[in-house]
């Protein structure tokens, strides 16, 4: 019996059960029916060895059950402890019977065999699952410091322990701790929480534990338990003013109570959190808990199943599953330098992982169904760019550049710092999100992908794995997956309609002249336009409602700027006219919504003419509300569009796969997309228009679709998609997005790009503009930094804002809130600007693209925000040692008005 007691007690379980422990047959009929749920195991005819000697200790009576249903097997000295009892009480030495014998042959097999240790191994797996577990943790330190304060962004097992004990009810015994971490416990389906301790669990005995902790508190705080197990509040001891939430199995989130076998109502629990008000001074807490009976890692593993109306388990044939992904061989997962992310044997993200804050794109392990281990690491047999097959062992480089990488936490650190100085009362600072990518201009293998808000400091691994399990359809890490979710584009997508006036030029002599532009008359007018030179808005044809230039500029303000800046070969001399170079430059609104007429005016005129017919026919007169709703929902096609045309051959349109051409080496079929190795297409309400059976986002008829596309509203998209677009309009070659170097060692080639039609010059000279002298020229060419000024000349950037409307009950003002975006690209002569010696530390030519959500106060545009959340990515790759940023510039900038 010695060595059955003395086995590890570290094979933790993992399936979250539903706790209705009320007596032993509801728990044995439960634990019965998760065992043999699912599909069912292809079996073998032939019982095993391990099977056979089951069923004859049962039949000899040497296996029984205990009252609380848990298995008690034979000690290792059965025979001469019986020897010795017959001889003790005068009865004759029992080794001449032959039952005697059998028996004994049987219990030695069972300790000295290898079919013997199988059951042994059996027999305690299943004791856990009918005793269960109990497990605790808290977010209070053992120095008294709070654990949020943990350098990683993701606490490993053994880095926070707790002083959490626990006393057997019954034998008022202290219970042996489980001191490894569960680390597959995925039963508090909370959410993701940081600053916790390592859990402490106990193996569950009949009775319950009663958990005690002594904490000092040293200033009055609330100190948060999750607790595993059902908690007996009236026996427990808890503060005044605590609070107890329960928790209960996510498929039984929604059920009160269940029934169980015995016809009394329990509640489905199986955790809690608890909130306790704590003052300063020190306070011992008794909690009494029962512990939640527990299922097997995997239905294999447990060859003992409950059987209905007998006390004794039975043994079931040998079952034969598919390996689970766990079991099979892995490849592990680089950077680009050879860094491992993920390691290849618990395919777990590692330090580097970390530290490099990748967990949202990696995601947090093999069994995170929207990571980018699905179908990623696992072997399938398939073909190598070697040749032969790839069996799953080898490695997985990826293209992210961990130099670039840590460039862009940086930058995204630095504005979020200026954020909290300039405006530390921010009512949205909370729901603030955003988002950095970078992409090599030429094969767009992506070299960086960073996002805030990081998970909090302290997060274990199973709190990612507890969410997911508590909300199956929702990605506990979507929030800083941007490479999933998208926002409202705002000016950047002035970028794509100037493309499509590319496009429409050859055909349309007016379309030519507006880009190339004109002077106004003597009338002051626009001839090319068809505007006033002084507008500084547009009145929509046909619906009362005006577009208006940032802060009212009017358009001759466009007339006082050149085009170059001195210091990048300019000659001072303002433009002597106004086409498409000063429209991307100065972001100009009214001169967009006028092209967007020009081209698909009469498309959209022509679709809301004809759906206005179908809607009116049969009815003299309709309610203007039900018109609108109407026509929202009358699924007719708009022939065709210039703008939604340049975005298709953009890529915005596109199903991008990550993986590129490692696909098909990945997996035998490519599936459906899934994961965070797919960019889907963008949302767009006038390219919906075009697409009735696709509609997703259809708000409004085609002549107000038009406007809002024409300065980016109602097109949502991922910054990934942005920097794609710069790409392409910088080489005239648009690159696929792809995240796989190499596999196995060997090169992986890179997805082909598509050549883009028309002429890109003019386009190119007005976002060469911005950073010189418009929208961002704050950030680049009229910055105080020498450095700046110069790499201005070397790049082309588009800024853009978003607006809109504040939905947060406390936002007093009903104010609104803004998305900034800034997309371009840099050439290598830009690094080489910044760096004081002439040799940067990064010399490439990249495609960048910045996005943040939910700005408010003073810096609220792209210009003031991502244009300096850029510029500081540059100085963190051109010299790593780049000091804290100095708000006293970005002041100056907000006291003066700030940019676009």
């Amino acid at each position: 019996m010695s060595r059955f007691r003395t086995m590890s007690w570290t094979m933790m379980v993992a399936a979250g059960v539903a706790c209705i422990a009320v007596g032993l047959p509801a728990r044995i009929e439960t634990i019965r029916t998760l065992i043999t749920a699912g599909s069912e195991p292809v079996t073998e005819t032939r019982r095993t060895d391990s099977a056979r000697l089951f069923d004859a200790l049962a039949a000899e009576g040497l296996i029984t059950a205990q009252a609380d249903g848990t298995l008690l097997l034979p000690p290792s000295d059965w025979a001469l402890v019986r020897r010795e009892e017959a001889r003790r009480n005068g009865f004759p030495d029992p080794v001449d019977d032959a039952g005697f014998r059998l028996r004994s042959r049987l219990v030695r097999t069972l300790h000295f065999k290898s079919e013997g240790w199988v059951v042994l191994t059996q027999a305690h797996l299943y004791n856990r699952m009918l005793l269960g577990t109990v497990a605790v943790r808290d977010d209070w330190s053992l120095d008294g410091e709070a654990a949020a304060q943990l350098p990683r962004a993701v606490a490993r097992p053994g880095e926070r322990p707790n002083r959490w004990s626990a006393v057997d009810r019954f034998r008022h015994e202290q219970a042996p701790a489980n001191i490894a971490v569960p680390e597959r416990l995925r039963r508090i389906a909370a959410p993701i929480r940081g600053g916790f301790g390592d859990w402490r669990s106990w193996l569950g005995v009949p009775g319950g534990l009663t958990l005690r902790s002594s904490l000092k508190i040293e200033t009055a705080r609330i100190v948060t338990v999750h607790l595993v197990g059902r908690l007996n509040a009236e026996r427990s001891r808890l503060p005044a003013g605590a609070v107890v939430t329960r928790r209960c199995r996510p498929a039984h989130c929604a059920i009160p109570a269940a029934s169980t076998a015995g016809g009394i109502v329990a509640p489905v629990e199986i955790g809690s959190e608890i909130r306790l008000p704590l003052s300063a001074g020190t306070h011992e807490i008794l909690l009494a808990v029962e512990p939640l009976p527990t299922a097997v890692p995997a239905a294999s593993d447990l060859a003992l199943v409950p059987a209905p109306g007998a006390r004794l388990p039975v043994w079931r044939d040998r079952p034969i599953f598919p390996k689970p992904p766990h079991a099979q061989p892995h490849r592990a997962v680089t950077m680009a330098d050879g860094q491992v992310v993920i390691d290849a044997d618990t395919g777990l993200p590692t330090v580097a992982a970390e530290d490099h804050q990748l967990l949202p794109l990696l995601g947090y392990g093999r069994e995170d169904p929207f990571g980018l281990l699905v179908g990623l690491t696992a072997g399938t047999g398939a073909a190598t760019p070697g040749g032969g097959t790839a069996s799953g062992s080898g490695s997985v480089t990826l293209t992210v550049d961990p130099h670039v990488q840590r460039a862009t936490i940086a930058a995204l650190d630095d504005i979020q710092s200026a954020l909290r100085v300039i405006n530390p009362d921010d009512p949205f600072r909370d729901r603030r999100w955003g988002a950095l990518s970078v992409l090599d201009l030429d094969s767009g293998a992506i070299l960086a992908q960073h996002q805030f808000p990081t998970l909090p400091a302290g997060v274990h691994v199973w709190d990612l794995q507890a969410a997911r399990a508590g909300a199956p359809a929702d990605d506990p890490l979507r929030r800083g997956q941007t490479i999933t979710v998208g926002h409202t584009l705002g000016s950047i997508l002035k970028v794509s309609n100037a493309y499509a006036a590319v496009l429409a030029a050859p055909e349309h002599p007016e379309v030519d002249a507006m880009l190339r532009g004109c002077a106004p008359d003597r009338r002051y007018s626009l001839p090319c336009l068809g505007l006033d030179a002084r507008a500084s808005r547009y009145l929509l044809p046909g619906s009362g409602k005006w577009i208006e230039n940032y802060r009212h500029i009017p358009l001759d303000r466009s007339l006082t700027k050149p085009r170059r800046a001195r210091q990048c070969g300019g000659d001072g001399q303002p433009s002597d006219g106004i086409g498409i170079i000063e429209a991307l430059r100065d972001s100009l609104n009214v001169y967009q919504v006028r092209l967007a007429q020009v081209l698909d005016g009469d498309s959209a005129k022509a679709y809301d003419e004809q759906a206005g017919h179908r809607i009116l026919k049969g009815a003299e007169q309709l309610d203007p509300q039900e018109r609108e709703m109407r026509l929202r929902d009358l699924l007719t096609e708009m022939r065709s569009s210039w703008l939604v045309a340049a975005a298709g051959r953009l890529g915005f349109f596109d199903t991008v796969d990550l993986a590129g051409e490692a696909r098909k080496l990945l997996e035998p079929k490519a599936g459906e997309p899934a994961g965070s190795l797919w960019v889907m297409p963008a949302e767009d309400e006038l390219a919906d228009l075009m697409r009735p059976e696709r509609r997703r986002s259809r708000t409004s008829g085609a002549a107000a679709a038009l406007s809002q596309a024409a300065i980016g509203h109602r097109v949502r998209a991922l910054p990934i998609q942005a920097a794609r677009m710069m790409a392409g309009i910088a080489t005239g070659i648009l690159p696929t997005p792809h995240l796989i170097r190499a596999l196995d060692g060997q090169p992986v080639d890179p997805p082909p790009g598509r050549r883009l039609a028309g002429d890109l010059t003019l386009v190119r000279l007005g976002l060469a503009g911005v950073p010189q002298v418009g929208t961002a020229a704050s950030q680049f060419g009229e910055s105080v930094s020498p450095g700046l000024r110069k790499a201005s000349c070397a790049m082309g950037l588009k800024t853009g804002t978003a607006t809109a409307s504040s939905s947060d009950p406390d936002d007093p003002a009903g104010d609104t809130v803004n998305s900034a975006w800034t997309a371009g690209w840099v050439m290598p002569e830009a690094f080489d600007a910044l760096a004081s010696d002439g040799k940067p530390a990064f010399r490439g030519r990249i495609a960048v693209a910045c996005v943040v959500s939910d700005l408010t106060g003073p810096l609220r545009t792209g210009g003031m925000v991502c244009a300096r959340v850029i510029a500081r990515l540059m100085l963190h790759l051109a010299a790593e040692d780049q000091g804290p940023e100095s708000i006293d510039e970005l002041m100056t900038l907000v006291a003066e008005g700030g940019a676009q």
